[in-house]
């Protein structure tokens, strides 16, 4: 017999845990091995919304990832001042797991180039097929997709 909380093995017979007071069980569950992750820097960059969008494609593909120095651009000396990034920090680094390097790198140059490919999920989705925008006309989602990487493009061209 075990306790479930703090593991102390007793005899048969026991149906409490002395110390910790909680009924005994006959076996402790598996515990879960951790995973480690191996990161990988793919791209270094201060564009908070290139961070941010690639974040979101990165989240929609299943690849994880992690964004070294995100949070610490507008803690010292003088934020992003005049670099897009904190001199003191250095660029923000956007880093993947080793396995989806590939995967991301191939994303992340499609954005740089503005020629994102919508997977047939996203294509076929019904709520995000149509955006309205009450001040111009009716946009499709590709459009609006599309719009938004040419501007992050003419960003980083200036």
């Amino acid at each position: 017999m075990f306790c479930p909380n703090c593991g102390a093995e007793y005899r048969e017979g026991f149906n409490v845990c002395s110390a910790c007071n909680v009924p005994l069980v006959k076996e402790l569950p598996r515990q879960i091995e951790p995973e480690f992750i191996r990161f990988v820097t793919v791209y270094e960059t201060g564009d908070p919304a290139y961070i941010a969008f690639a974040k979101s494609l990165f989240e929609s593909e299943g690849i994880r990832y992690y964004v070294k120095g995100e949070g610490l651009q507008d803690l010292f000396a003088g934020g992003r001042f005049g670099t897009g990034f904190n001199p003191v920090i250095g660029p923000v680094l956007i880093q993947v797991d080793e396995k989806d390097v590939e995967k991301a790198k191939d994303i992340l140059s499609q954005i740089d180039q503005g020629e994102f490919e919508l997977s047939e999920a996203d294509i076929t989705n019904n709520h995000a097929e149509e955006c309205i925008d009450s001040a111009t006309d009716r946009y499709t989602f590709k459009e609006i997709i599309r719009d938004m990487l040419k501007f992050i493009r003419s960003l980083q061209r200036d």
